[in-house]
């Protein structure tokens, strides 16, 4: 269960261990968007633009449509502050807004 350790390293703001479960995450299955998602707004955090703009060059090629503004309209998360914290370090990663 990597990908929900590393949600959960990153909401909890500790993303070098996020980057650690999201890597192995990604390694079992390099064409699942949302480990990417986490991903890149965990290297954002870790200051690791060239890394997180990588991911979110990688998660346009598996998905055209995950946008800024499509990602805001369905990501099934509820707490609205998550979600723009989210939002905003995929911003910072490059994805693109529309």
């Amino acid at each position: 269960y990597p990908f929900n350790l590393g949600i959960s390293y990153y909401t909890l703001g500790r993303y070098e261990e996020a980057i650690e479960v999201l890597e192995e995450a990604r390694t079992r299955n390099e064409n699942v968007v949302p480990v990417r998602l986490y991903l890149a707004a965990s290297y954002v955090h870790a200051n690791r633009l060239e890394d997180a703009e990588w991911e979110a060059e990688e998660i346009q090629v598996l998905s055209s449509t995950d946008t800024l503004l499509n990602l805001r309209n369905t990501l099934p998360i509820v707490d609205k502050a998550h979600l723009e914290k989210l939002i905003s370090d995929l911003r910072l990663a490059g994805l693109p807004e529309e």
